[in-house]
């Protein structure tokens, strides 16, 4: 069958809980996404039954990931929510980092991206190959 169910929004938000708890959970972000958007493309009734399928799980991930920053938000201060999505994005130390370089850190001394591309090119460059390599799987049609 097609459209989303309640075990969908709820998987959606333990998935959030998962990746807030450990990052490495993200590296299975585009799985689910790509899963869950085409179960919400899916939902007989048409265009609009398929973007209020889409709005129900971008609630549920945004009021998930709210309730889980909810104590830096309380501060008042936005730099300490900065600061959480700094230390989960580390992108402020470049490509090579451990556990998100390993492309990265044998393309590197071949390539000589660190002489060649400036740090926010390079991070351009990463982005750009990350979602290219995505989109064959993510928008391929399933069985």
């Amino acid at each position: 069958g097609g459209g989303i169910t309640g075990w969908d929004l709820a998987g959606s938000a333990v998935f959030c809980l998962s990746m807030s708890f450990k990052q490495i959970a993200i590296y299975y972000a585009p799985a689910f996404f790509f899963y869950l958007l085409g179960r919400c493309l899916r939902t007989p009734g048409g265009r609009v039954a398929q973007w209020i399928n889409v709005a129900k799980l971008g609630a549920v991930v945004a009021a998930t990931l709210g309730l889980v920053l909810l104590p830096w938000i309380l501060t008042g201060r936005p730099e300490e929510v900065a600061q959480v999505f700094r230390r989960v994005f580390p992108i402020g130390r470049g490509l090579y980092e451990d556990k998100v370089a390993n492309f990265w850190c044998a393309a590197g001394p071949l390539l000589r991206i660190k002489q060649r591309l400036s740090d926010s090119t390079a991070l351009l460059l990463s982005l750009g190959t990350t979602l290219a390599a995505l989109l064959p799987g993510g928008c391929s049609p399933s069985a």
